[in-house]
């Protein structure tokens, strides 16, 4: 059964993630919610809050919009001419974000683009869903739990009044694949998991 691509919140909210079919797929809705939480926190840090940025962006448009309005930020005596030259330092340290958060962000990076999918799933404790296939950081009861929430509201969405079908969990943090029939999911039953071949989601 066919159960489309999603994003399981820590809640158990989940968000449509099939960039094939949907508007976003798992990373630009990851990025966007991050986006979200940057301007919340930059237009409350001075002098930073100066800066107006777009509602909706990705990350070359980010660092488009804030060089872009650094000229003026220096003219009005708002930054001085380090933090013009390169403001991304000084934003990091007055938001108090750790490397990887802008990494995510600015997608700026001598190690390569970072994946934005395991940020999610690692720091927000996120799901990832793809069909039958399930991803997450540090599988817990408290994992279950929010699978459980999460895939009664997919079914909801989909119109899906009952589910039998075994899921496949990733685990990235041990590296484990388990075969997972649905109904250890509902009774949080792990001794129920069959541990398969270690390999993620692509």
């Amino acid at each position: 059964m066919n159960l489309g691509e999603w994003w399981i919140d820590d809640d158990g909210h989940v968000a449509y993630a099939d960039g094939d079919v949907g508007d976003v797929n798992h990373e630009g809705h990851a990025w966007d919610v991050l986006y979200g939480q940057f301007c919340d926190e930059l237009y409350s840090t001075d002098p930073w809050c100066d800066l107006s940025l777009s509602e909706e962006s990705d990350p070359c448009g980010l660092r488009t919009e804030v060089n872009d309005q650094t000229d003026a930020m220096l003219r009005a005596g708002r930054i001085d001419e380090a933090q013009y030259d390169d403001p991304w330092p000084f934003i990091q340290e007055a938001l108090e974000w750790d490397d990887r958060q802008m990494a995510c962000l600015t997608e700026n990076t001598d190690q390569g683009t970072p994946d934005m999918r395991l940020f999610a799933q690692e720091k927000w404790g996120w799901i990832r869903v793809a069909d039958t296939c399930v991803e997450l950081y540090g599988l817990s009861q408290g994992h279950l739990d929010t699978l459980k929430r999460g895939m009664e509201n997919i079914m909801d969405e989909q119109g899906i009044e009952l589910w039998d079908e075994d899921l496949e969990i990733y685990d990235h943090k041990s590296g484990r694949r388990f075969s997972v029939p649905w109904e250890a999911v509902e009774n949080r039953d792990m001794s129920a998991f069959t541990v398969r071949n270690s390999v993620a989601l692509g």
